[in-house]
């Protein structure tokens, strides 16, 4: 990912929803996103090239018949 800002932007569309939903304001909604990015930017250290690596899981599933 480019920065933290990114990983949080994909997140929202995302995992997030369900917390965020569960919020009553938007203040609330931002002051979320910027604890987080501020998480974020500790756990996911930058490369040389600038970038971030945010690593997560996918499952993939065969189903037979």
């Amino acid at each position: 990912m480019n920065d933290a800002e990114s990983i949080v932007e994909w997140v929202t569309g995302t995992g997030l929803r369900p917390y965020l939903q569960a919020l009553d304001t938007d203040d609330e909604r931002e002051q979320f996103k910027a604890d987080l990015l501020v998480e974020y930017q500790k756990s996911f250290a930058k490369r040389e090239d600038g970038k971030v690596i945010f690593p997560f899981n996918r499952q993939f599933v065969i189903a037979y018949r």
